[in-house]
C-alpha cells in the first residue's frame, strides 16, 4: 500500500504530518473488496502531530552502570562514572547534569525518550528508545522491511483503527509489527456507530446518514454512494455496523431490527432478541454475530439469506458502555464491568472464564482474523490503555499507549 498521508512529514512535504509512539511486534493487514466502492469528493484531511510519549519496548536494553549498552528505559539518572572531571578531580557521573568527559550530553532529567538518553549519549534513530515527539517507532536497528524503517517511521499502513463513538473527529491508526500509533485525517463526521473494514478501506457510518470511506493508501476520506440507513437511527448513539461480503449491516441498540444493504436498499431483518452495539462477522462461516442487548448472549445470522441461525440468552448483565463481543476461532468473547474475558461456545453458547482480566474496566473490542488476537481499546479515564489478547496462549499483552478518544471508543482490526 502506498505510504499514509502522515509520512509525508519524513519527506519534507506539507500539509499532512502525525507521529506516534511505541514498539513490539504482531501482524495483521490484507486485501479485498467491497460494496462501499468509494465515490464522491475527497475531503482529505490534515494529520495532526500527537506526541503523547514512548511504550515500553522489548528490544530496548535496560539502564545500567554498563556503559557499552545502547540505550536506558528506566527514568534511571545515576548509570556510572564517565570520566574525570578536572575541576574537581573526582569521576563525573552520567545523570548529574554535568558534561564531564565521555559523555556526549548529560542533561539531569532522568527523561530517556527526551533528546539525550540516560546513558548521556544523543538520541539517534535506532537506539532502540522512541524519542518523544521526533520518532514514531524505534526498534534499535535501522534496517527496512521489520515494521519500523530507517528513518524511525512505521511501515505499510495501519493494522487497527481508533475512533470515538460518541463525540469527536480524531481517527488514529495502529501499526502491530512497529507497536506504534499515528494520528490520520480527522473523520469528516461524528459517529455514533462501530468502525468497519473491507480489508483495503475503512468505514465509518457519520450522524448526517453518510458513508464515509478512509483510504490508507491515499491518506484521505471521501463519501460511499451507499447512503446510511436513516438519519432518525444513526444520530442516536449507539449503533452496530458492519460491511461484510454480502453488504453492510446496522443495528441500533436496544432494538430488535437489524437493517441491510442489498439490491440497493436497506431492508429491515427481525431479530428474537434485542440486539447491541458489540458483535464480530465471521467470513469463513458466512455469519454475522451480534451479543444481546446487555447480556453476554448473542445471536448470529446468516449473511446469505439473512436467516437468524443462533440464538444464545445468557442474563449475565453487560452495561452497553462495554462494546465488547468478538468472535475468534470456536468462541464469542464478552465480558461484564470489571469483569474477566469469558468465552461463549459460539454454537451451544457454553460459557466459561478465561481468567484474564483487562485494565480498563469497560472495552471495546474487534478480533484480527489472521492471528485470532482480539484487541482491546480502554474507556474514558483508561482511554489510552491498548491491549492484545491471545486465545491460543490465553494471554492478554499491554501494547502502545493510544491516543485518548473522548466517551466511547471504537476500533477495527483490518481483514486479511
Amino acid at each position: 500500500m502506498a505510504a499514509l498521508g502522515l509520512l509525508m512529514l519524513a519527506g519534507g512535504c506539507g500539509g499532512s504530518e502525525g507521529l506516534a509512539f511505541g514498539s513490539s511486534s504482531s501482524s495483521s493487514g490484507g486485501g479485498g473488496s467491497g460494496q462501499g466502492t468509494t465515490a464522491g469528493a475527497t475531503t482529505a484531511g490534515a494529520t495532526t502531530q500527537v506526541p503523547t510519549g514512548a511504550a515500553e519496548s522489548s528490544s530496548s536494553p535496560s539502564s545500567g552502570a554498563d556503559m557499552s549498552a545502547g540505550t536506558s528505559t528506566g527514568a534511571v539518572v545515576t548509570t556510572g562514572t564517565t570520566g574525570l572531571d578536572t575541576s574537581t578531580g573526582a569521576m563525573g557521573v552520567c545523570g548529574d547534569g554535568a558534561l564531564d568527559p565521555g559523555e556526549g550530553c548529560d542533561d539531569g532529567d532522568g527523561d530517556d525518550a527526551d533528546e539525550c538518553t540516560n546513558l548521556c549519549v544523543a538520541a539517534a534513530c535506532g537506539d532502540g528508545v522512541v524519542w518523544a515527539g521526533v520518532e514514531v517507532c524505534d526498534d534499535g536497528g535501522v534496517q527496512a522491511g521489520d515494521g519500523c524503517d530507517g528513518d524511525c517511521l512505521p511501515e505499510g499502513a495501519p493494522d487497527v483503527y481508533l475512533a470515538s463513538a460518541l463525540s469527536d473527529f480524531g481517527f488514529h491508526g495502529y501499526f502491530a509489527a512497529a507497536d506504534a500509533w499515528v494520528t490520520l485525517a480527522g473523520a469528516p463526521s461524528v459517529t455514533y456507530s462501530q468502525l468497519t473494514n473491507d480489508g483495503e478501506r475503512v468505514y465509518l457510518l457519520g450522524i448526517d446518514n453518510v458513508i464515509y470511506v478512509y483510504s490508507p493508501a491515499e491518506g484521505a476520506w471521501s463519501s460511499s454512494p451507499v447512503p446510511g440507513p436513516g438519519a432518525d437511527l444513526v444520530n442516536q448513539p449507539t449503533g452496530y455496523f458492519k460491511w461484510t461480503d454480502d453488504g453492510f449491516y446496522y443495528l441500533q441498540d436496544a432494538l430488535t431490527t437489524l437493517y441491510h444493504h442489498k439490491d440497493g436498499a436497506w431492508v429491515a431483518i427481525g431479530l428474537p432478541n434485542v440486539g447491541s452495539c458489540a458483535g464480530s462477522w465471521a467470513p469463513g462461516e458466512g455469519l454475522l454475530f451480534m451479543r444481546s442487548y446487555l447480556q453476554a448472549g448473542f445471536m448470529a445470522v446468516r449473511t446469505s439469506d439473512d436467516m437468524v441461525v443462533r440464538s444464545i440468552t445468557d442474563v449475565a448483565p453487560i452495561p452497553e458502555t462495554n462494546r465488547t463481543g468478538s468472535l475468534s476461532g470456536a468462541f464469542f468473547y464478552v465480558r461484564g464491568m470489571f469483569g474477566p474475558l469469558e468465552r461463549l461456545d459460539a454454537v451451544d453458547g457454553m460459557k466459561t472464564s478465561t481468567g484474564q482480566f483487562p485494565t480498563s474496566p469497560q472495552t471495546a473490542s474487534d478480533t484480527d482474523l489472521a492471528t485470532g488476537a482480539i484487541y482491546l481499546a480502554g474507556y474514558q479515564a483508561q482511554a489510552t490503555i491498548f491491549q492484545r489478547y491471545d486465545p491460543k496462549v490465553n494471554e492478554i499483552t499491554t501494547l502502545a499507549a493510544s491516543p485518548g478518544v473522548p466517551d466511547l471508543s471504537t476500533i477495527t482490526v483490518m481483514l486479511p
